[in-house]
């Protein structure tokens, strides 16, 4: 997000033919902390900078805002603000937590790995993107 940063990955991405750029975006959902109040306004900053920077294909990032710890009601009241036909691309962290081999406590603080495996996994999650014409893809199906 930071302007000359975002512009050292464009060039990096048009040198090594990478059609697509994530843009993260603030997440204005719910009711925020101050930490995700900030974090939200640097986003909003940085983000209408980097918008002014042409480039090929830009993918949304969502998810920020719960990262680590997604669950089906912020992924509700999230997907209400989606624009149609637009491509988004899900910050998520799922897998299988190993106290054996991750005992960083700032990562398992914000990190709920097996949560949202079964989250991302379930029916539930399957019928939530139904409910709002969300089609799960892959960067290779995209056309650019």
């Amino acid at each position: 997000m930071l302007p000359a940063v975002y512009k050292l990955t464009l060039s990096a991405a048009k040198r090594f033919a990478i059609p697509f750029v994530r843009h993260t975006m603030p997440e204005w959902v719910g009711i925020p902390g101050t930490g995700a109040l900030l974090r939200n306004a640097i986003f909003q900053v940085l983000g209408t900078v980097s918008k002014t920077i042409e480039v090929p294909c830009r993918v949304s990032c969502i998810g920020v805002g719960r990262s680590g710890r997604l669950d089906s009601e912020y992924l509700r009241k999230l997907f209400v603000t989606l624009k149609p036909s637009n491509v988004y691309e899900l910050m998520c962290h799922p897998g299988y937590f190993d106290p054996d081999k991750i005992s960083d406590r700032r990562l398992v603080s914000y990190h709920a790995w097996d949560a949202e495996q079964a989250l991302l996994t379930s029916s539930e999650f399957h019928k939530l993107c139904c409910d709002y014409s969300i089609r799960l893809t892959s960067y290779r199906e995209l056309v650019h």
